[in-house]
C-alpha cells in the first residue's frame, strides 16, 4: 500500500470518527442528563471503546471512557461522561494553524495565507 493511500485511509477514518463524535454530541446535548449513560454505553457497544459498565470496573475510584478517539476520566461515571462530552466537543473545533512569526506584518500575513491554502482553508 502506498503512503498516499495510507494517509488517505487515516484521514477518512478520522473524518468518520469526527462525524460520529459530532452526531453523538448532538444527541447528548438534547437528551436528558439521566439518559446520557445509556447513550454512551450504546455508542460504545455499536462502535467500540471502553466504559466502566459495573462499579467494580472503576479502578482506583476513577471512571474512564474511551470512544470515537476521545478519552476522558472522572471520579464518578457522571463526571467521566461530562468530561468526555467536553473533551469531544473541544476535539471538534477546527485546528489552530501553527506557524513561525517571520518578523514583519506582511510576511506574517503571507505565512498565514500559505498555511491556510496548504490546509485547504482558503477563504
Amino acid at each position: 500500500m502506498s503512503p498516499a493511500v495510507t494517509a488517505r485511509s487515516i484521514a477518512q477514518e478520522s473524518d468518520s470518527r469526527r462525524s460520529d463524535r459530532a452526531q453523538l454530541i448532538g444527541v447528548l446535548d438534547i437528551s436528558d442528563p439521566s439518559e446520557r449513560r445509556g447513550l454512551i454505553v450504546q455508542a460504545i457497544i455499536d462502535s467500540g471503546g471502553t466504559y466502566p459498565l459495573r462499579a467494580g470496573q472503576i479502578e482506583g475510584g476513577i471512571a474512564q471512557i474511551a470512544l470515537h478517539g476521545v478519552t476522558a476520566s472522572g471520579a464518578t461515571e457522571a463526571e467521566a461522561i461530562r468530561n468526555w462530552i467536553a473533551t469531544a466537543r473541544t476535539a471538534l473545533r477546527p485546528r489552530r494553524l501553527d506557524f513561525a512569526y517571520c518578523g514583519t506584518p506582511r510576511n506574517h500575513g503571507e505565512e498565514i495565507a500559505n498555511l491556510r491554502a496548504a490546509e485547504g482553508q482558503i477563504d
